[in-house]
């Protein structure tokens, strides 16, 4: 069995540069906590944006989930 690294419970996704469009809305990742399996994200509608620091990991697309594995 070879060393594996142990997944931190926080991730932070600036970085990463995740966004994506849903319902005349721009998210965009900011920072995941698996142990909430809760992410951070700056929802941008209509030339305004807000900060939403317990977005739901289940409300994201699955191509996203998919990009952040969690498990």
């Amino acid at each position: 069995m070879g060393y594996r690294p142990k997944k931190r419970a926080f991730m932070n996704l600036q970085g990463r540069r995740i966004s994506y469009q849903e319902d005349d809305k721009l998210y965009t990742l900011v920072s995941f906590d698996r142990s909430e399996m809760t992410l951070e994200v700056i929802i941008k509608e209509e030339g305004h944006e807000r900060t939403d620091p317990k977005y739901p990991f289940a409300h994201l697309p699955k191509k996203i989930k998919q990009e952040l594995n969690p498990l």
